[in-house]
């Protein structure tokens, strides 16, 4: 494609290529970094729907990162039930999966109950929870411990929800001991992702230090 600037050409082969891939049954999903304009002017000819706009931040603060003053604790199988119905109540209908028409809302749902539910078994490293006395979990932060990535320790975040109804301010606690927990697994770099429509959790990254690295748009292709 770089030879040539002819997007509906470009667009008849990705979308030829993507209906071999997918079929009748099938999904195929890509991430274009948002500085690609040619590829981005592409897609608009080949069947893909854009169904998120991603911010990818990173942190990379751990020597200001402090033992956290807020009563937490790591989630055990008996939470699940209620983690559970934390992240498929706390419904954010710009997220990767509700925002894509290929699933209803209620299979949205219930993959991202599956995701901490399985999270919980092990999936992601950490789950950390409220540990308030005589109160059911009502938010999470899942991460997973570094690994070395070219002489780099990155770990990253990989699920959130919190039911802000009683208690506030509960994202910004958990993350906060997350942070601690990986400073403790000598973490170097920590990445996360949001949407470009999520002003809260923008707000909350932004505000314990995380910084925007790129931004992505997100395409999915299904019949």
């Amino acid at each position: 494609m770089a030879d040539h600037d002819d997007a509906a050409a470009a667009g008849s082969v990705i979308k030829r290529f993507a209906e071999e891939i997918a079929g009748n049954e099938g999904y195929v999903s890509v991430t274009i970094p948002c500085e690609d304009l040619f590829l981005i002017r592409v897609m608009s000819h080949t069947g893909f729907r854009l169904v998120e706009t991603r911010l990818n931040y990173y942190y990379d603060s751990f020597d200001t990162a402090t033992v956290p003053a807020d009563p937490v604790r790591l989630a055990v199988k008996k939470d699940i039930p209620a983690l559970k119905n934390v992240a498929m109540s706390m419904r954010n209908i710009f997220d990767r999966v509700h925002a894509d028409p290929a699933f209803s809302p209620e299979i949205a749902d219930a993959y991202l109950g599956t995701f901490i539910e399985e999270s919980v078994k092990g999936f992601a490293d950490i789950v950390m929870v409220p540990d308030i006395s005589g109160v059911r979990p009502f938010g999470f932060l899942a991460a997973d411990y570094p690994v070395e990535v070219m002489g780099h320790r990155i770990a990253k975040l990989v699920l959130a929800a919190v039911d802000n109804s009683e208690y506030s301010g509960w994202l910004s606690k958990l993350l906060t001991a997350v942070i601690y927990e990986l400073k403790m697994k000598g973490t170097d770099i920590l990445t996360t992702i949001t949407q470009a429509s999520n002003r809260p959790a923008i707000h909350t990254w932004e505000k314990a230090g995380f910084k925007l690295g790129f931004v992505t748009h997100v395409y999915t292709y299904s019949r």
